[in-house]
């Protein structure tokens, strides 16, 4: 389940643009145009990045404006939808920390992006790659207020997490860590309450998680 989708809307009020709101609605319509063709496929992918738009995603999410700020992470969850070497580009830094900062302190349209952008990388990431994600505590910052997410937000992090899970089956150990530290966090309660989902897409996957991951006594 790859969240690649139309642009998401501004939370930003028309009554606090600023002077430069025409300099700024340039940028937003490229930023438009961009995030389509990176939904496109891996080559499409490929020629936006050689173009150089990483550096300036990069400097637009250290500005405060909130639109673009959204737009950039939604073009870089685009990027985290493709190859293992373009996955591993939203992973260098400091772009990943600026990402990361966003899904945990940003307003909540902003943080949804950045966690989309997160679980989409952690889907379709190497081996290695998912190591680096599950040290650097992917499954706190995209898991830990789950259950306010919009639907199509918990499909993408339920997707991501029953990967990680997966992964977690290949280490060495008699225990998944992924699935030991999910207890440690308390958030399998949060699967077993989603399973109360009315979506049934969420339900199924909440169940197939705990089924497939944690015993009984887990439960």
């Amino acid at each position: 389940f790859l969240m690649i989708r139309r642009p998401p809307r501004s939370t930003q009020s028309r009554s606090s643009a600023a002077s430069d709101v025409y300099k700024r609605q340039v940028v937003v319509n490229c930023l438009r145009i961009l995030g389509c063709l990176l939904g496109g496929d891996d080559e499409l992918t490929q020629k936006v990045i050689d173009a150089g738009i990483l550096s300036h995603l990069e400097r637009f999410l250290q500005e405060r404006k909130p639109k673009i700020k959204m737009l950039c992470l939604w073009l870089l969850a685009n990027i985290g939808a493709g190859n293992v070497q373009q996955i591993g580009l939203v992973l260098r830094q400091p772009l990943y920390d600026l990402i990361k900062r966003a899904a945990l302190v940003e307003e909540t349209q902003i943080a949804k992006e950045a966690i989309i952008c997160l679980a989409n990388s952690a889907h379709r990431s190497s081996f290695e790659q998912k190591n680096f994600l599950l040290t650097d505590g992917i499954i706190e910052v995209i898991f830990q207020n789950i259950e306010a997410h919009d639907n199509d937000t918990t499909l993408c992090v339920l997707r991501a997490l029953h990967d990680l899970l997966t992964h977690g089956e290949e280490l060495e150990g008699m225990v998944n860590p992924v699935a030991a530290r999910l207890e440690q966090l308390g958030y399998h309660l949060k699967l077993e309450r989603l399973q109360a989902s009315h979506n049934d897409d969420i339900y199924q996957s909440a169940y197939d998680i705990i089924s497939d991951f944690f015993t009984v006594e887990s439960q």
